[in-house]
């Protein structure tokens, strides 16, 4: 590393050691040892801040906001936590689902710029109308509606500038915390802090390359040929790169807003139903699954269509894992808890640390209330997270 970098770290350390402290965590600072990188006003509030003094629900909001404070890759991995309830306490997840990306867009004459850099062409002769107001702004990158010279609508999805030198240097300091928190924290050490900063870091690399996500949507939409309840949004290859992605635009409604979708006259159950068949699908026949399902990123079209958009955040199954993951519906299905509890095992669900007795004895107490009762009482979110 060189002098100019560590410099870097250590200022932005120094940031991150204060933000922890103006959030009330400053204990935090003192177990990993930052203390040395703060000043002396900033050492004494550390003292007057007690760990004891939080509830579970308290620490969750206050790390939620620090993540937005330190920026766009805290919030990409706040927002990967959320859907992860087998990575975090529930509390946790909650909390983390209302992160957002607050970052103002960056100027219409940087979008022009990346475009012209990927694409070898400028704007005007790519585009038959291009929107300069962003559509959405988020941290990776912002969204601009176009028309191509054919009248097709489409969406533009272009990098912010600088973002990855920004994502590689919080990277490194991501790395350097997970392992303080293991060494200095034995108590976190059961939540695998290194283990998610290095599938954070799969992930937002992955996220970065939007020809990777080309791929993604291209692979689901060849899944899906055919089926009339699926939509994926085409790839127009000619105007898409590593920086810069255009793709169909679909107009759909949210699947969480049902008094739209109820005034749009779409049928509910057809719409459960098709998206539960497409998730299903993906899972036990394709073994390729869209990994960020939040509510933005699934759309309900005409004649109760669900559209899925967004495929930068992917997952893969092999054989192996699809028949586990059958198999645990089948030992529900048998009250089978023997078999079921060997499934989780399989599937990594449980730690070295895991008392497999008391794993099983919990298991029971779970699921036994369910059994004999109708759907309509049983909280089926709950029961699969």
């Amino acid at each position: 590393m060189s002098l100019q970098s560590k410099y870097k770290n250590a200022k932005r350390l120094r940031q991150i050691a204060n933000v922890f402290i103006k959030h009330g965590m400053g204990y935090v600072v003192g177990r990993l040892n930052l203390v040395p990188l703060v000043s002396l006003g900033k050492r004494i509030a550390i003292w007057r801040q007690s760990e004891e003094s939080y509830t579970p629900k308290s620490v969750a909001t206050r790390i939620r906001l620090i993540l937005e404070e330190l920026g766009p890759s805290f919030i990409k991995l706040g927002q990967m936590i959320s859907v992860r309830p087998d990575l975090v306490p529930e509390e946790f997840s909650a909390e983390f689902r209302n992160l957002q990306d607050n970052v103002p867009p960056f100027p219409f004459e940087r979008v022009r710029e990346v475009i012209r850099e990927q694409l070898g062409a400028p704007l005007e002769e790519l585009y038959g109308e291009f929107n300069p107001v962003p559509h959405a702004a988020a941290s990776i990158a912002q969204v601009h509606k176009a028309r191509l010279p054919d009248g097709r609508q489409v969406i533009v999805k272009v990098q912010r500038p600088g973002i990855r030198q920004v994502v590689a240097g919080d990277m490194e300091l991501l790395f350097y915390f997970a392992n303080l928190l293991e060494r200095q924290v034995p108590e976190l050490r059961i939540y695998r802090p290194l283990a998610i900063a290095e599938e954070f870091d799969r992930t937002i690399r992955r996220e970065m390359d939007f020809l990777q996500e080309a791929n993604n949507a291209q692979r689901m939409r060849e899944n899906f040929s055919g089926d009339p309840t699926v939509h994926i949004p085409e790839i127009l290859w000619e105007l898409s790169a590593e920086r810069v992605l255009t793709m169909e635009l679909v107009h759909g409604i949210p699947v969480d807003d049902v008094q739209a979708l109820k005034a749009a006259g779409r049928d509910l159950k057809r719409v459960a139903r098709h998206g539960c068949e497409a998730f299903l699908k993906q899972i036990f026949e394709h073994g390729f699954f869209h990994a960020d399902p939040h509510p933005g990123n699934i759309l309900i079209g005409e004649d109760d269509c669900v559209m899925l958009v967004d495929f930068g955040i992917m997952g893969h199954l092999d054989d192996k894992h699809m028949t586990h993951i059958a198999n645990v519906l089948f030992a529900l299905t048998d009250r089978d808890y023997d078999r079921l509890v060997h499934e989780y095992l399989m599937l990594g669900f449980a730690s070295a640390e895991t008392n497999v007795d008391e794993f099983k004895r919990d298991i029971i107490n779970f699921f036994e209330p369910y059994y004999g009762q109708t759907l309509k009482n049983i909280p089926i979110g709950t029961v699969f997270a």
